[in-house]
């Protein structure tokens, strides 16, 4: 009988631990270089999904090729995500669900030019803008129309694959604008002052975007999307959500332990662009059921500038988490 007990016992116990180590297993997050990446490197440092995962892994995605060549490999479980990238992915196919919105702006101009001071100085001037298509472009563009300069005529557009490449050419002085996220657009200042040159930070797109258009709000920018496989394991989900939360928030308080974190898994960066860059961005961590309307909204938007930016039509509810 006792045996018979205890053969019983070690049984559960093993078929328990079979189950848990099949459930705990390695969860891969992809993003960018940007701000809306930094927690997870706050998560994996405090091992905030211990109880759902056994280790974090990062991967880091340089374009939106790269991102787009992730997703379909089929092996990331979380992927960062401008919202818009998410929707077009969505109504082609793609199996994911928006989890949440962070960043609500974290874009800026530099110059070499001291006098640029508006969105209106630009007309006549050359730029360089990251990611031709995707929401800096889109962004930049909407601005330009408000202003009545012609992105055709009135202004030199110089598209770069990536924000780091248009650093490189205004520190380098090879062209006098460039349109930048947070940190590059920190890092470009910081950077500027190594081949003696001096630039400025010119314009923060959020209040020109708020100034522009009357608004007291900015633009649902990057969030984070889970991929199909993992979308119906809603403990993963929500504890990741909880955990990305809390260290988003760290991350926006703790600006200089949070930019020495940073610095340790993304070593290209600076830590004090890192560090003085949080301040320019508008951060905001809202599950998609809290902003619905207002992505909504932005997709509206977007959708009378050019369709195609979001898959040529409004994607359905199943978009939504």
């Amino acid at each position: 009988m006792i045996k018979t007990l205890l053969f019983i016992i070690i049984s559960i116990l093993l078929l328990s631990s079979v189950a848990n180590a099949q459930y705990k297993k390695n969860l891969i997050i992809a993003g960018p270089f940007t701000t809306v990446s930094h927690p997870i490197f706050h998560m994996m440092e405090n091992n905030s999904l211990k109880e759902v995962s056994n280790k974090i892994e990062f991967r880091y995605w340089k374009n939106q090729d790269e991102l787009r060549a992730m997703i379909l490999r089929g092996n990331i479980d979380f992927m960062a995500i401008p919202i818009n990238v998410a929707a077009n992915l969505y109504n082609k196919g793609v199996d994911l669900q928006l989890l949440n919105v962070s960043i609500w702006g974290n874009y800026g101009i530099v110059s070499s030019n001291p006098n640029i001071k508006s969105i209106k100085d630009l007309k006549g001037k050359s730029i360089a803008i990251p990611s031709r298509g995707d929401m800096p472009d889109i962004i930049f563009k909407k601005l330009l129309k408000a202003n009545e300069i012609n992105y055709k005529e009135d202004i030199k557009i110089s598209y770069m694959p990536t924000p780091i490449d248009g650093l490189s050419m205004v520190v380098k002085g090879k062209i006098e604008s460039a349109f930048l996220p947070e940190p590059a657009l920190s890092m470009a200042l910081i950077k500027a002052k190594k081949f003696n040159k001096k630039l400025y930070l010119n314009i923060n797109i959020q209040d020109s975007w708020k100034k522009d258009f009357n608004t007291l709000e900015t633009f649902p920018q990057v969030g984070f999307a889970v991929m199909g496989k993992n979308k119906n394991n809603k403990e993963i989900i929500n504890k990741f959500i909880q955990e990305y939360k809390k260290s988003m928030l760290w991350y926006k308080n703790n600006k200089y332990e949070a930019s020495k974190i940073v610095v340790k898994y993304l070593p290209m960066l600076h830590q004090k662009a890192i560090e003085i860059g949080i301040k320019n961005i508008i951060i905001d961590t809202k599950q998609t059921k809290d902003v619905k309307n207002k992505i909504k909204d932005w997709f509206k938007l977007l959708k009378t500038e050019n369709d195609k930016l979001i898959g040529g039509k409004l994607p359905d509810s199943g978009f939504y988490y």
